[in-house]
């Protein structure tokens, strides 16, 4: 709450000209979450474009298509990007840590991503979050809107512990831990808030927080039979 009641970051409407067309999303969880994207971008229409990215998320560097670093400025949920030509059509790599936190948490055991979060660089002009108070009421933030309408082709790559943990998306498995799809309003991303398990020939589904099922399986099998 105190980062959004204290930044109130609003991008240039000239800097969001461009749509995306596609994204290649590489997740890689060791000791930490890193995140290498590439957006490809057309109908580029000025010489800096901005991105909303969730400022928790430290940028290392943006990569364009011809393997060159490229300049940047990070500031609050929004990056903005110096572009080294005049093409309508462009694409970038960015190289980030996803950061653990408590709205959004990220570890070997959980992973939870979701779609209107600004997990993945979006052509967006609001922040993650807006800061409100109302008359007798506490300090608060909402979550803001940066979902996009438009039809936009992803593809996800989840590499080392990631794929040890049971993974939800919306995109369609493609093979092993790699996942791909058209689809509009952002896509969501969840792992290890549900278990899969065999009990006597039994596939069960049951979330993480449940207690260890194998020595009363057969009183709930039991019940749900009967329900």
């Amino acid at each position: 709450i105190s980062f959004y009641k204290k930044h109130n970051i609003e991008a240039p409407p000239n800097q969001f000209n461009y749509d995306i067309q596609t994204y290649q999303i590489s997740l890689d969880l060791k000791e930490k979450l890193t995140a290498k994207v590439m957006v490809e971008l057309k109908n580029v229409h000025s010489e800096a474009i901005t991105f909303s990215l969730y400022h928790k998320y430290p940028l290392e560097k943006i990569v364009d298509q011809n393997g060159s670093n490229v300049l940047f400025r990070q500031d609050g949920d929004f990056v903005t990007v110096n572009r080294k030509n005049n093409h309508q059509s462009e694409k970038f790599t960015f190289y980030y840590t996803l950061r653990n936190s408590y709205m959004f948490p990220v570890s070997n055991n959980y992973l939870y991503l979701p779609n209107y979060l600004n997990w993945i660089p979006k052509k967006s002009d609001n922040e993650t979050f807006s800061y409100y108070k109302y008359v007798g009421v506490e300090d608060s933030i909402k979550s803001n809107s940066n979902q996009s309408t438009d039809l936009i082709e992803y593809s996800l790559d989840i590499k080392d512990n990631l794929k040890e943990l049971t993974l939800k998306t919306n995109l369609s498995e493609a093979k092993g831990n790699s996942y791909q799809g058209e689809v509009s309003g952002g896509i969501t991303v969840t792992a290890g808030e549900i278990t899969i398990e065999t009990i006597n020939g039994d596939k069960i589904v049951h979330p993480n927080s449940w207690s260890n099922l194998s020595d009363d399986w057969v009183a709930y099998k039991d019940v749900l039979e009967r329900v």
